[in-house]
């Protein structure tokens, strides 16, 4: 059988729930099973963070160039497993005019993500293309199958797209013990 990666356009909120909550169910079965976390009762699963992946603060600036760039990496604790289901990159000025011409949207300079696994990204697990699929329109750009590095996985994420910067926002999940992070009641 073919394994199905890859990514489709997003445009309904019932879209984004039905694979967020696919992969909150899948990283909870793996936290439990990989005894990254004692039992389900005791996990949060939360958004993740920028700062999660070893970005500096909670906005993630992606400087693009036309080739593949790091933008994250790192070695995950024995203690938390992440996966990212989509990405999206804020539009700006959609109504601006210069001179009487109409601004080209912003949110087109990240056209490709790549997930890989291991010491200098040995595997690739996927690799995302954006370009034409909304993302000047503010759409969300979700996966095919979740990308999921489990506890002690070491994780590189690039970026590629034209020359610039902007701000991209990838979309995850993030399970670990109850405390570790949130103390939820």
């Amino acid at each position: 059988m073919a394994v199905i990666v890859g990514t489709y356009a997003a445009s309904t909120k019932q879209m984004v729930a039905a694979a967020e909550q696919q992969l909150e169910q899948e990283l909870l079965r793996r936290a439990v099973s990989q005894r990254a976390v004692p039992s389900a009762a005791n996990a949060v699963i939360r958004d993740l963070l920028p700062s999660d992946l070893g970005g500096s603060n909670d906005i993630a600036s992606v400087s693009c160039s036309t080739s593949w760039g790091l933008i994250y990496s790192g070695t995950l604790t024995d203690k938390k497993l992440f996966g990212i289901y989509g990405y999206t990159v804020p539009v700006f000025y959609p109504d601006a005019m210069v001179s009487g011409t109409p601004m080209e949207p912003m949110g087109q300079r990240v056209t490709g993500l790549r997930f890989k696994l291991g010491a200098g990204g040995a595997k690739t697990k996927d690799i995302w293309i954006g370009h034409g699929k909304g993302l000047a329109k503010g759409e969300v750009i979700l996966t095919k199958a979740p990308i999921i590095y489990n506890k002690s996985e070491t994780f590189n994420i690039e970026a590629i797209g034209e020359l610039g910067g902007e701000n991209v926002f990838l979309l995850g999940k993030i399970v670990e013990p109850k405390g570790e992070t949130i103390s939820p009641e």
